[in-house]
């Protein structure tokens, strides 16, 4: 994979040779990792927030102010069944979506929560359209819906950490990386809803099997 100046013209004149240099770098990195080239490639520019951390999407006021950084990632479809992910200053995660038993090793870890969604997608799904207004799944920017996804499969099937840890978290990675400006104020709505949802399910009483539905058909002599 190969870059000109007119690709990343989005990167001020005094840094661009620097970024070409560190965009073909990458390139080259993932291709020595899998084998093959990156079809898709992602910026996320990074923000300094000065005041009003976790007001905004609450409706409050907050004050960012931008900064001269951001991350970058290489990404490709695989054909062979397996989520792998390489990251600076991490552990390789690779998760064969074949095998998606959840393991006791892996808890509370990065590749746990990828095996968890993958292992959890309809259910995950499920919410997310209906509770997304006016948005099919399809249509969502990917970075938005894998927030949604990640945090959605926390407040359904991790105990341990309280729905708004989960609300919050997935606001500030939207604000970081997410594609669209009024991406942390979507995914707050969203996983609202949710959550919503989710209380509403664990209040509802259980109800009891009708004329014996849960017993198992007499079979015939």
């Amino acid at each position: 994979m190969k870059f000109e100046r007119k690709d990343l013209s989005f990167y001020p004149e005094d840094v661009l040779e620097y970024q070409l240099n560190r965009y073909e770098r990458t390139a080259n990195d993932f291709k020595s990792a899998f084998s093959y080239e990156a079809q898709a490639v992602f910026s996320a520019p990074g923000r300094s927030e000065i005041c009003g951390n976790h007001t905004d999407h609450n409706l409050g006021k907050a004050v960012g102010a931008s900064v001269n950084l951001d991350i970058i990632a290489f990404a490709a479809k695989r054909d062979d069944g397996k989520i792998c992910i390489k990251a600076n200053g991490f552990d390789d995660i690779n998760v064969d979506i074949s095998d998606l038993e959840m393991r006791d090793d892996e808890k509370n870890n990065s590749t746990a929560l990828v095996r968890g969604v993958e292992a959890h997608r309809v259910a995950i799904d499920k919410h997310l359209a209906a509770t997304s207004e006016n948005w099919a799944l399809a249509r969502m920017p990917i970075v938005d819906r894998s927030i949604l996804r990640l945090a959605t499969y926390e407040m359904m099937y991790v105990d341990d950490v309280p729905t708004s840890v989960t609300i919050n978290e997935a606001v500030e990675l939207a604000k970081d990386f997410g594609g669209e400006d009024e991406s942390p104020r979507f995914v707050n709505g969203v996983l609202g809803r949710i959550a919503k949802i989710l209380d509403e399910e664990k209040a509802a009483p259980k109800s009891a099997p009708v004329n014996g539905a849960a017993e198992e058909t007499p079979k015939e002599a």
